[in-house]
């Protein structure tokens, strides 16, 4: 048995070792340290194309089923099967939906326990691919009427989370969906909501300018100003021939249509556990179990600036050893007769696996395939703007336990004698370090970023091809067989790749920080 194994048995019996697992093979790119087996599972599994495993999958998975749902729905999307995958998907937003707001007593006792024991609440950024994905698999269908259903949608929920939000989050919009939203509304005759939607992209790409440095497409700025003119919103549509350089050269000439390919990019960033474990000194613990209000206050506040100051300074490589061997630890400070306190917490960790340099090859053209959406940027920052209140319930939680624990351990040792004493203190221990764990759920099979490329074509069937590159060299070509271009009319076409890029460190880890570009950006910047 290995050490991993027997520190979980020290934990939880067999319950850290025994859980079934539908596992990846070691030489897989996705088997890793930070993935679960769930994670790692599903992204080898729906890359190999495989259907057959997605129930064990979810067997081994976690208890919570929006989770599930979510990536049940994105799995079946990826093999193809458009009306299942809506199922699922329909089924996770009206779950999402009835959890927006969190009862009172379930955060009672994530203060209690962890927050792992909440219901899992999706974000903004993946309530809003819900309505994307269903918007996707309904045009897949051929069911423009029903896609432009999910658009409103889609169009009702960011417009209620802004109004929520509005001034305390960096992500209140998302540009993407509202811009797929619009060509749909577009596409089915509602002008004035297509270009509602179309100035709401706009706002939210000059946010995702200034905080992750991504311009929207040119092909962008030629629909806004299209459309704009078209309704006689004059003072829109110059500002965007400006804005884009848009000339008597952008218009469709006649019997002629367009072709917009979305691609999706490898994998969203996951969370992973960040674990420390803080010594509490003998001179503090006989403050705690013995000493007056103040001393317990001067002592709790003592153990929160250290723990303050290790959980900056251990380094992630530090706490993922000490997290795999956290029963081992925990024995053999009981041995010692130290105490430890622990405190855990989420943080996102990139294994992109993303195609460095993607070109579409419609109809011979090619073009290459720009940034439009970096959801693995969006998602860490979204969660470090709420991580200050994260940490301090867990902070405030450790204490409370650490206290609760300490006072436990003394009145057993005052009331039956020393061996009770450490008898309740292993119990107490162990029970307070099994129940400290960071709440790591998320929809793991997002991609990591999404990208566009868009053409102009005279009418008829056209082929489909993505190259991607490396080192300006072509690795692999993916054909995604023929599309059929309108007079007039816009068809999408939708591709998932992946390969062997990290993704964009730099985007990813200046978004992590919090950092706003105060220069103009760099158009689509790698």
């Amino acid at each position: 048995m290995s050490l991993r194994c027997l520190s979980a048995l020290l934990l939880a019996g067999v319950a850290g070792c025994g859980k079934p697992e539908v596992r990846v093979p070691p030489a897989s790119p996705y088997a890793s340290r930070s993935l679960s087996q769930y994670d790692a599972a599903l992204r080898h599994y729906v890359v190999a194309g495989d259907s057959t495993v997605l129930d064990a999958i979810e067997r081994s998975g976690p208890e919570d089923r929006l989770v599930r749902l979510l990536n049940r729905g994105l799995y079946l999307h990826r093999l193809g099967r458009y009306e299942a995958s809506n199922l699922a998907l329909q089924e996770a937003e009206a779950l999402a939906e009835v959890r927006y707001t969190r009862s009172i007593s379930q955060n009672v006792a994530a203060f209690m326990v962890n927050d792992r024991v909440l219901d899992y609440t999706p974000s903004a950024l993946e309530r809003a691919m819900i309505h994307y994905y269903g918007m996707v698999n309904y045009l897949a269908l051929g069911n423009s009427e029903d896609a432009l259903v999910e658009a409103r949608r889609a169009n009702a929920f960011l417009e209620r989370y802004d109004r929520d939000n509005g001034g305390r989050r960096s992500y209140t919009d998302d540009a993407l969906v509202q811009y797929v939203a619009g060509l749909l509304h577009w596409s089915g005759g509602d002008d004035n909501d297509a270009l509602v939607s179309l100035r709401r992209a706009q706002d939210a790409f000059d946010s995702y300018g200034e905080r992750l440095s991504i311009s929207p497409p040119r092909e962008f700025g030629v629909d806004l100003a299209r459309l704009a003119g078209r309704v006689g919103v004059t003072d829109v549509a110059e500002i965007a021939r400006d804005r884009y350089r848009i000339g008597p050269g952008d218009e469709v000439p006649p019997g002629y249509g367009e072709v917009l390919v979305v691609v999706e990019n490898g994998f969203i960033a996951h969370r992973t556990e960040q674990k420390i474990y803080i010594p509490v000194f003998r001179s503090e613990k006989r403050a705690i179990a013995t000493g007056s209000a103040d001393s317990i206050l001067i002592a709790t506040a003592n153990i929160m600036i250290r723990s303050l100051v290790l959980m900056n300074q251990a380094s992630s490589e530090t706490r993922s050893y000490l997290r795999e061997y956290e029963g081992l630890l925990l024995l053999g400070a009981t041995a010692l007769d130290a105490d430890l306190l622990s405190f855990a917490w989420a943080s996102y960790e990139m294994e992109a696996h993303v195609a460095p340099d993607i070109t579409v090859n419609v109809g011979g053209l090619g073009r290459a395939a720009v940034v439009v959406e970096d959801l693995s940027a969006i998602a860490s920052r979204n969660y470090e703007e709420q991580k200050p209140r994260l940490l301090a319930r867990m902070i405030a939680r450790g204490l409370f336990k650490e206290v609760s624990a300490t006072r436990v351990e003394a009145a057993a040792t005052e009331r039956i004698g020393a061996f009770a004493g450490i008898l309740a203190r292993i119990g107490t221990r162990t029970a307070a370090t099994l129940s400290e764990r960071a709440d790591t759920r998320s929809w793991s099979l997002l991609p990591a970023e999404i990208r566009l490329a868009r053409f102009t074509l005279p009418a008829g069937s056209h082929s489909v091809t993505l190259d991607v590159r490396r080192g300006g060299q072509v690795i692999r070509t993916i054909d995604l067989g023929m599309v059929e271009v309108r007079p007039n009319r816009l068809t999408v076409s939708t591709a998932f790749v992946t390969g062997t890029g990290s993704g964009n460190l730099i985007r990813f880890g200046a978004a992590s920080r919090g950092v706003n570009y105060e220069t103009p950006p760099i158009r689509n910047r790698r």
